[in-house]
């Protein structure tokens, strides 16, 4: 029972730490970071097939790969960069 609750609490404080994170990085760098980030997915997008290109079942399903790459990478980006996008 302790156990569960004390997991629960530092879960909390894990989410609350990155939410806080988030709005520092998007207040700090705007548009520098929007250029850095165009340039790393279209670097990942490469990589992945260069470094993959045995696996065949990897090659036919890319698009899952980069958006749970992209997800898991730069997950408090990705709403910000639709704001950019659209505003281009």
């Amino acid at each position: 029972m302790d156990l569960t609750s004390h997991n629960q609490q530092q879960q909390q404080q894990q989410q609350q730490q990155q939410q806080q994170q988030q709005h520092h990085h998007q207040q700090h760098h705007h548009q520098q970071q929007h250029h850095q980030q165009q340039q790393q997915q279209h670097h990942h997008q490469q990589q992945q097939q260069h470094q993959q290109p045995h696996h065949h079942q990897q090659q036919q399903q890319p698009h899952h790969q980069q958006q749970q790459q992209h997800q898991q990478q730069q997950p408090h980006h990705h709403h910000h960069h639709r704001i950019y996008s659209e505003r281009r």
